[in-house]
């Protein structure tokens, strides 16, 4: 073995000898033996293996937590997470929001065109344009 592979052996494997692969460890203390280069490898290994040891990661929440912690989201976001059903049994969501918005669609054509006769639509066209034309051209 020599200290190039020795010192990645160190940083996949760590300082201790009894985490290294066993078809390996025989060669990498030959190595530590015969070379004072890897014995500072190997401190540097370990120390920073003690380093690491000291940190801990504090528990979580869960994924409650972590949804609560984010910002929040859009308001198409709620109302499309709100409306799309999450199981079968919430398909009346999204069913009540398409009839409700085709109801008033149909709710408002049929308001706004006072005649459909092939004669009247001439009416039915000024008054679209009454409603919607700007006030200096009525």
């Amino acid at each position: 073995m020599d200290i190039e592979r020795f010192s990645r052996l160190l940083e996949v494997y760590g300082g201790q000898a009894e985490a290294w692969p066993d078809e390996e460890r025989a060669a990498a203390l030959e190595l530590l033996q015969c070379d004072a280069g890897a014995g500072r490898f190997l401190d540097e290994a370990r120390a920073l293996d003690r380093w690491l040891d000291c940190w801990a990661v504090a528990p979580t929440t869960g994924a409650h937590g972590i949804l609560a912690s984010l910002p929040p989201r859009h308001p198409v976001d709620r109302l499309l997470t709100r409306l799309l059903p999450r199981t079968p049994r919430e398909l009346w969501r999204p069913a009540l929001a398409a009839s409700l918005t085709l109801g008033l669609g149909a709710a408002l054509g049929a308001g706004l065109s006072p005649g459909t006769g092939p004669t009247q639509w001439e009416t039915q066209e000024r008054y679209l344009l009454m409603v919607t034309a700007p006030e200096e051209i009525r």
